[in-house]
């Protein structure tokens, strides 16, 4: 009985710490809400999502220089320069994540706004027209910039 209690308690265990995985693993719905709702990388920042942050400038008069946030498990960062958006790194709160499961759902999202998308032999994604950058679904990583 006690061996029959043991077995069951680890599957438990097993399947609480598979949920909390999955949990935590970002979704190609919370890609797609970050990227479609930030300025894009070249664009002037207008207004911003509840969940983007422009952080206070460094001084008197001058435009804020980065918005950050969180949201869906994801972490952004946006760099500005002269207010248009230069910089947008978008990566997982838990560090590298594998996303290849939802990569296509995230390059077309990508590449409705910035352009299609060059396969290299190792299965990330690059950019390099108007905008260069990479998505790697391995890590779950997006940085683009102008």
């Amino acid at each position: 009985m006690k061996r029959v209690i043991k077995v069951l308690s680890a599957v438990l265990c097993m399947v609480v710490i598979q949920c909390g995985i999955a949990l935590a693993s970002p979704s190609a719905a919370a890609y797609s809400e970050i990227i479609n709702s930030l300025p894009a990388v070249g664009q002037r920042v207008g207004s911003l999502p509840s969940y983007a942050q422009a952080l206070p400038p460094m001084g008197y008069g001058v435009p804020p220089q980065v918005v950050r946030g969180n949201y869906g498990g994801l972490e952004f960062v946006e760099v500005l320069s002269g207010g248009r958006v230069m910089q947008l790194q978008i990566k997982p709160e838990a560090g590298d994540t594998d996303t290849t499961s939802i990569s296509g759902s995230i390059v077309s999202t990508l590449s409705a706004i910035y352009g299609s998308p060059i396969t290299t032999e190792d299965g990330n994604y690059v950019w390099a027209s108007w905008v260069t950058g990479s998505y790697s679904p391995r890590t779950g990583i997006i940085s683009l910039q102008r």
